[in-house]
């Protein structure tokens, strides 16, 4: 699988989804947790690797590469309080998200598609990805909740067996939701956290 580090955000994203990942049992819940669809505007996809030159009779042979964790930003419009609780781990109190200091932000399966400009979509899934919080801009008015501004949404995504060895993603480039098989194609990639019936690979 190769893997390429994005140098510039990708434009016209529209559909993102998440589903929570339970580390006790390793499924996905049955449905989306969250759903970002027409607030998803970028995203950047970082991937960390490690080249290490070997040798044979005192000989440079061969560099080998080691990929890591990557790393992932989306731009969104909005977060809402509810939603930076499952994405955070946070609890509620009153109209204000807080954290809480000894909760764990939880693992999501997060897909998402970009449109081109042919009609065509690119797709792609990360497994066993977390959000952390970030500097974030705050305000609130008089006898109101507070309303937190995050342009955008960092996070890591962790290799993930079900997807072998070097299996970090799943993606599917150029595909056409127009036609029977793409919708089909397009439809399972939102509804289905587990399905993983697709070529892996990151070139645009």
């Amino acid at each position: 699988m190769s893997e390429t580090t994005n140098t510039r955000p990708f434009v016209n994203c529209k559909n993102l989804k998440m589903w929570k990942y339970n580390e006790k049992t390793g499924e996905y819940s049955n449905t989306p947790t969250l759903d970002f669809s027409d607030r998803m505007t970028t995203y950047t996809d970082s991937v960390t690797t490690n080249s290490t030159p070997l040798y044979g009779d005192g000989k440079h042979i061969e560099d080998a590469t080691s990929e890591g964790p990557g790393s992932l930003s989306y731009g969104l419009h909005h977060i809402t309080d509810a939603e930076r609780i499952d994405l955070y781990g946070e609890t509620k109190e009153g109209d204000t998200a807080v954290s809480t200091g000894s909760d764990i932000a939880p693992y999501f399966c997060v897909a998402h598609a970009a449109e081109k400009r042919n009609g065509m979509v690119n797709l792609r899934k990360y497994f066993k990805t977390i959000f952390q919080k970030h500097e974030e801009s705050v305000t609130q008015q008089s006898d109101s909740g507070v309303t937190y501004s995050m342009p955008t949404l960092q996070g890591t995504y962790s290799t993930n067996t079900q997807l072998g060895a070097k299996g970090m993603k799943a993606a599917r480039l150029e595909v056409d939701p127009s036609t029977p098989e793409g919708k089909e194609i397009y439809n399972k990639w939102f509804t289905d956290a587990t399905y993983i019936g697709v070529d892996q690979g990151s070139g645009e």
